[in-house]
């Protein structure tokens, strides 16, 4: 959605009321515009999909001091185009800041996995993906992980597998990756907690030395909460600034004083593993192939942790 076409329709729907309006960024899914009403900053988000917008309004009702989650105000259809209107909150992103920066947030951002992992999810079902309702889409951890394989109708990147099909390296790459996993996931335990699943792409606001808001739960997950800490150790060689703090030991001390640390290792780098094969079919579907073979081979070296 163009910014008039925005202005356009919040001028529709506030009349008078409606200020100004700016763009804040848009993604492969997605765009953001900030907006005035009065005194009241407010953001809407664009999209083709409405399911991102769903979990995001469910996701509000795991907001608690230490995991901050914009409140939604109104949703919607116009356009051809849904819509998502929340609260503004302000900050800057997690991984745009300095070592300097960052160090005195590392306590915050751990909170945050610890709210993750003792996160009230008895109103909620299943394993992996979950819906508007609160649902996951698989009856357990081990069935979400190993179908990572699958190019299911149902996603929005469906088709990613006849693009791998026709590079033969790449899909014996893949299919290699794949094999490893399956050994790994027996390490991996059957045990419910909330996963963003996507917190390095702008969706973790900073302010004041502590986490002001955590946004976009359009990937979430129900699983182990150890996931969204491989998440920072998969993406760490593409931000030096985590480097220079020890980010990753920093995690690793916070996860190995949990009392079911248990095959940690094994864990963290299952997970690993399967956010590299997520990523190289995102990258499928735009046929992205620089970055499909990049991260290819940044998944296989992450295989030598354990050798």
């Amino acid at each position: 959605m163009t910014l008039p076409r925005t202005v356009d329709f919040l001028k529709l729907k506030y009349g008078n009321k409606f200020q100004s309006c700016s763009p804040l960024g848009s993604g492969a899914w997605s765009a953001a515009f900030k907006f005035s009403i009065g005194d009241q900053d407010l953001v809407i988000r664009w999209s083709k999909f409405r399911e991102s917008f769903d979990r995001d309004q469910y996701a509000v009702r795991f907001t608690q001091p230490g995991l901050p989650i914009p409140r939604i105000i109104d949703s919607g259809q116009f356009d051809q185009n849904y819509f998502c209107i929340s609260e503004f909150v302000s900050g800057q992103f997690f991984e745009s800041l300095t070592s300097f920066d960052l160090e005195p947030i590392l306590p915050s951002l751990t909170n945050v996995f610890h709210k993750f992992k003792y996160a009230d999810l008895s109103a909620t079902t299943g394993f992996g993906d979950w819906n508007a309702e609160g649902k996951g889409a698989y009856s357990t951890w081990k069935q979400c992980l190993l179908d990572v394989k699958n190019d299911r109708p149902d996603r929005i990147i469906h088709g990613w597998k006849t693009k791998i099909e026709s590079n033969l390296p790449a899909k014996e790459q893949y299919d290699r990756l794949c094999v490893e996993l399956e050994k790994l996931v027996s390490f991996c335990p059957e045990k419910r907690h909330l996963i963003h699943s996507d917190l390095l792409n702008r969706n973790v606001l900073v302010h004041d030395q502590k986490i002001s808001a955590v946004l976009d739960w359009g990937s979430s997950k129900f699983g182990d909460y150890l996931y969204d800490v491989a998440w920072f150790m998969f993406y760490e060689p593409w931000y030096p600034e985590f480097k220079k703090i020890q980010l990753m030991q920093h995690l690793i001390d916070w996860v190995t004083s949990n009392p079911d640390s248990q095959n940690w290792e094994q864990r963290l780098l299952c997970y690993q593993l399967h956010i590299g094969l997520e990523s190289v079919q995102y990258n499928l579907y735009l046929q992205d192939w620089k970055t499909v073979q990049e991260t290819l081979a940044h998944t296989q070296q992450l295989l030598y942790l354990l050798n």
